[in-house]
């Protein structure tokens, strides 16, 4: 292969551990001559009469890993593997050593989103904790003037105990769950919102087949965007696991948003898992004619919804707004925050309480071992 004339390869997808799927993309002049080089398929490489093949990726006669190959265009192709780090790496370089050129821009990318949304979740901590500083000391005040409160230290430290559910937030931001049927825009939304092509979008439907998760940041806070394998029934293992994972998602994230295209907006019609939406967003509204437009209803199915359109950027501001509306952090960060960010903190907090009013001493302990520097300090209370 002529030097620079090789495809580039990058990692789409990371997957979630050795148990999860990653996926490669391999894109470019002379994709195939590369692949035939380093991939035992089950059927030749080099003929590419189909679109999914399954075979062995192999480095210098070594195998990799198993892998599914899925074309998506002469020049564009889609590598399936195992998530572990170490395989990863490994299918890599067995491309490269194919003559292959590795894309790391997707990787700065990711570095560069995670530094704003980790220094955006810094300055919380710092506002927060100085704030919680200062109310604990408010506290023991109250308590050595004597005579105080009884429910207003009780609703004070409650309000405290109440407040950790945010350090929970910004150690791991808010999941939005985008889900629905296949081809309904899932991928190309969550690229809208993360501003970069994040999922790999095709007109194929079941393009996505794993959970693709995403940080970023709405509104200047944290949040985790998930972009969903298409819900339908299936007998293909790969998209069976998807979908699986799709499921646990829609069990755990905090945001749920249901994608129909607006068109398709009909009460008759099976819409699997819609009772769990906050919302539903009307999709494709770049393809809906005035009359589609004036049929679309405010609520679908008791939901409210929302028109949205990937391409064009039609109601995405908008989505932004609601999703951060429905989020915790309106509720969770006001001007004046005091907030516990550790378990130690939370526990102490949750002793004073106990221990309020009927041990105030207990109380004042608890209440001091907050403002403690470090753990070995605070275990001198515990003793």
């Amino acid at each position: 292969m002529t030097p620079g004339a090789g495809p580039s390869v990058r990692l789409l997808t990371p997957g979630m551990g050795e148990g999860a799927i990653a996926v490669l993309e391999l894109s470019g002049g002379n994709c195939q001559p590369c692949l035939a080089s380093c991939l035992e398929a089950i059927e030749s490489p080099r003929r590419w009469s189909g679109n999914l093949y399954v075979g062995w990726l192999r480095d210098g006669g070594l195998d990799v890993d198993h892998v599914v190959v899925r074309r998506a265009s002469e020049s564009r192709f889609e590598i399936s593997l195992h998530g572990g780090r170490a395989t990863r790496s490994r299918a890599i370089t067995a491309l490269v050593n194919a003559g292959a050129r590795r894309d790391d821009r997707e990787s700065e990318k990711a570095a560069t989103r995670d530094l704003v949304t980790s220094a955006r979740a810094l300055d919380q901590l710092l506002a927060g904790r100085g704030a919680l500083e200062s109310e604990v000391r408010s506290l023991l005040a109250a308590l050595r003037e004597g005579a105080p409160s009884v429910l207003g230290i009780r609703h004070r430290i409650e309000s405290l105990v109440a407040r950790s559910e945010a350090a929970a937030y910004l150690r791991r931001p808010p999941r939005v769950l985008l889900y629905g049927p296949p081809n309904v825009s899932k991928s190309s939304l969550a690229n809208a919102l993360l501003g970069q092509d994040r999922s790999l979008v095709t007109e194929v439907a079941g393009t996505t087949r794993d959970l693709v998760a995403t940080r970023t940041t709405i509104l200047g806070h944290p949040y985790e965007i998930q972009d969903s394998a298409g819900l339908h029934p299936t007998i293909d293992p790969v998209e069976f696991q998807g979908q699986a994972n799709a499921q646990a998602a829609l069990r755990e994230a905090e945001i749920r948003l249901y994608l129909r295209p607006g068109a398709e907006l009909h009460p008759a019609r099976d819409d699997p898992g819609i009772e769990r939406a906050h919302l539903v967003l009307a999709t494709k509204a770049d393809l809906l004619t005035s009359g589609d437009r004036s049929a679309l209803p405010r609520t679908y199915k008791k939901k409210s919804v929302i028109v949205v359109s990937a391409r064009t950027g039609e109601g995405v501001a908008g989505l932004r707004s609601a999703i951060h509306g429905l989020g915790p952090f309106s509720r969770l960060f006001p001007a004046t925050f005091p907030c516990p960010f550790t378990e130690s903190e939370r526990s102490s907090l949750s002793r004073a309480l106990a221990a309020w009013p009927d041990d105030p001493e207990s109380t004042r302990r608890w209440l001091a071992r907050v403002l403690e520097p470090n753990d070995e300090a605070r275990s001198r209370h515990d003793r």
